[in-house]
């Protein structure tokens, strides 16, 4: 599982192309892992979660007929949140976080060494964007000028899709590190370290929607959180004129006509008032959304509108839609014994900031970074919790002396 929440990240920009529709691989190489585990009886599914898939599916699909929308999102759907209904038979510590995590850290070391790059010279170290077109995800844009017209460039870390992922992805792993949910050892300074130049090298505000979760952190964990707010206060005079910091505090205060208003306003003022004047209970399909986004951007208006997960599921499967999501954000909360705050940042990552309905590193992420589960969840699966088969050898040992 390590080597899977290395390669969701760090393979998240390649695709599978499929037609004319390019498909993530990391997504694919999950599900084929995931087969292979059901196989050999290493997975269980989850009843009640594989109905909320299938009767979502139905329901989407059925809407796609009859507004003759995109299949192609249906499809897209369906594979990336399949794995929803898999329960772990062995998995007492987050394997695949720790991955993800690793692998995040390394890219924010190597955003930072684009940012700087680019602000000292007309030159962007990016080595994926070197791949063919024919295997890239589309859609996202890979790094722009953080000022229009100049050679500065926002960061993506080299893996990521485009900086606000760098900056959403490095803010949830720095709460991995800080609840628990993840433990480094001894590398948790350079880690953390290398986390905050992934958020400030990004120059994007996506990673600062969880800082409320941050600031309830540093409260309820006060004796915890002392020593870095110490460390932050020795920094500030340092991290104050890092050219990096002004920029994110610019963009974080003046959000109006930036991409942050088109990714985190519009789609709530334009988009979401349009659906449900005219169809609010089922929405106006699959994928209809994204048309509408690209009807704009044809007629040089709000061109670069976003469509969060919200958003996204209100303007395409309605109201019946919202109440879905709901059951699978609570089912995945719920389940997981992951620590309670990170479990928050997790959803809230998947719910506001971006389109995590389709995305093909949001969604892999956010159902395997809580898939921590106890061993009353296995135990009402009818599966004998790890920790209490790990005792029945010694138990005949002790009975065989």
């Amino acid at each position: 599982m390590f080597i899977l929440g290395v390669l969701v990240i760090a393979l998240q920009r390649v695709g599978v192309p499929a037609g004319s529709f390019i498909f993530p691989v990391a997504p694919l190489i999950l599900l084929v892992f995931l087969a292979i585990l059901f196989v050999r009886g290493a997975v269980a599914v989850s009843g009640v979660a594989l109905s909320i898939w299938a009767i979502f599916v139905a329901f989407a699909l059925a809407l796609s007929a009859t507004t003759d929308t995109s299949v192609t999102s249906v499809i897209q759907i369906a594979l990336l949140w399949l794995p929803i209904a898999v329960l772990p038979r062995n998995l007492s510590s987050n394997r695949f976080l720790a991955g993800a995590v690793l692998a995040t850290s390394v890219s924010g070391a190597f955003g930072f060494i684009q940012s700087t790059v680019s602000a000292a010279m007309p030159v962007f170290p990016d080595p994926l964007a070197s791949l063919p077109s024919s295997i890239l995800v589309p859609g996202f844009n890979d790094t722009y000028a953080v000022v229009w017209g100049g050679h500065w460039m926002k960061a993506n870390g080299g893996l990521f899709l485009e900086p606000s992922f760098l900056s959403l992805f490095s803010a949830l792993a720095l709460l991995a590190v800080l609840t628990g949910a993840v433990r480094v050892g001894r590398w948790r300074v350079i880690c953390m370290l290398t986390l905050l130049a992934g958020l400030l090298s990004s120059v994007a505000v996506s990673g600062l929607v969880l800082a409320p979760v941050f600031l309830v952190w540093a409260i309820v964990r006060m004796r915890q959180a002392l020593p870095y707010a110490i460390g932050i206060v020795i920094a500030i005079p340092l991290i104050r004129y890092l050219p990096q910091t002004a920029a994110i505090v610019d963009r974080a205060t003046n959000v109006e006509g930036t991409s942050d208003s088109m990714r985190l306003v519009l789609p709530y003022t334009n988009l979401v008032p349009q659906a449900l004047q005219a169809s609010p209970l089922v929405g106006l399909g699959p994928g209809s959304a994204h048309a509408i986004t690209l009807s704009l951007a044809a007629q040089g208006s709000d061109g670069l509108i976003t469509t969060p997960t919200a958003a996204k599921m209100i303007y395409e499967y309605g109201l019946v839609g919202v109440v879905f999501l709901a059951l699978a954000v609570l089912y995945l909360g719920t389940r997981s014994n992951m620590p309670g705050l990170f479990v928050i940042a997790v959803l809230v990552a998947l719910i506001v900031p971006t389109d995590g309905l389709t995305s093909g590193v949001l969604v892999p992420v956010s159902i395997f970074a809580l898939t921590r589960v106890s061993d009353r969840d296995l135990r009402a699966q009818r599966i004998q919790p790890t920790s209490e088969l790990a005792r029945i050898p010694a138990r005949r040992e002790l009975i065989t002396r």
